[in-house]
């Protein structure tokens, strides 16, 4: 069981050998977060914990940035997965689905930076050395991201917020456009790689073809990895073995691990779950999340820089 452990680095021990955010998990199954006291790192949440926040969860917030000081932030893939569902229609489950949506949009407000963090897009070329390729579609413009969440969580209809210009359809049809895009690349390694799975030719291939799908989508068709010449493709395979870039593809190969070996079905929602992991690039960034294929694995304290969030709300109380 996952829980996290309250260190004496929290308020006192100051870390002079490395200022680098660390999560370290020990023998016994317990979490122990280190950071440097006076730079606390930034806390970004998988959007199923920002959807069930409810009032122990913002009073465990409330009390570890009041005590901890740390920095509570929502990312664009959030961002996304909310406004997709403001105007899904009304069922038996969600007779208000504006609402459902709405609601954490406004602790949003209440409780976080009001600027989104960078792109998974931005991170990503930023890390290959391909910036120049990046769409500007990708590029976020976070006082313009703000101002939209302050609308939403404010609004008193939906069709309030699309007065403002904000059209849940743009994100809902993107959403589906990606989820399918992956359903096919795991379809496509199903087809070709072989039970069990192992380190192969065929894997490999596959996972240069990974690499070059999101550089092709975050460049808007304009570069793929075969185009490059040889430098910058081993700068972009390089780029995933750092920061963001190991936690990524070590949860792909999990993932890959469960659909070739376990038969799992391809799922396009585990894309955005993995995207939000290159946001990991800053090694101040910490992910929560009680999603548990991403607590099968551990890349170490360096890289492995998420924690689950039941473990996480309760350390307020520690």
């Amino acid at each position: 069981m996952y829980k996290i452990r309250k260190k004496e680095s929290f308020h006192k021990r100051v870390i002079s050998t490395s200022r680098r955010l660390v999560v370290k998990l020990t023998s016994d199954g317990a979490v122990e977060i280190d950071y440097e006291s006076t730079k606390p790192p930034d806390i970004f949440f998988d959007t199923n914990v920002l959807r069930g926040l409810g009032r122990k969860g913002m009073e465990a917030l409330r009390a570890l940035q009041a005590e901890r000081g740390f920095q509570f932030r929502y990312s664009m893939l959030n961002f996304i997965e909310l406004v997709a569902h403001l105007a899904d229609p009304p069922s038996e489950e969600s007779p208000d689905p504006f609402r459902k949506f709405q609601a954490p949009f406004k602790k949003m407000q209440e409780l976080f930076s009001p600027e989104v963090l960078p792109s998974a897009e931005m991170e990503l070329m930023d890390a290959t050395g391909l910036r120049e390729y990046l769409d500007p579609k990708w590029v976020v413009d976070p006082m313009d991201i703000g101002r939209q969440v302050s609308i939403i969580a404010n609004a008193a209809s939906l069709e309030e917020i699309r007065r403002y210009g904000i059209d849940p359809g743009h994100y809902k049809h993107l959403k589906e456009v990606d989820g399918d895009s992956f359903e096919v690349m795991m379809n496509g390694a199903i087809r070709t790689l072989i039970k069990p799975l192992g380190v192969t030719e065929s894997s490999a291939k596959w996972l240069g073809h990974i690499y070059s799908f999101l550089i092709y989508r975050a460049s808007s068709k304009r570069v793929r990895l075969s185009t490059l010449p040889i430098p910058k493709q081993r700068e972009v395979i390089l780029s995933f073995r750092g920061h963001g870039g190991k936690m990524f593809e070590a949860h792909l190969l999990r993932l890959l691990k469960r659909t070739i070996d376990d038969g799992r079905p391809p799922n396009g929602n585990d894309f955005y779950d993995m995207l939000q992991l290159l946001l990991l690039r800053d090694p101040n960034r910490l992910f929560v999340t009680d999603d548990r294929p991403f607590f099968s694995y551990y890349m170490g304290p360096e890289y492995h820089r998420v924690v689950p969030w039941k473990g996480f709300q309760a350390s307020a109380s520690a």
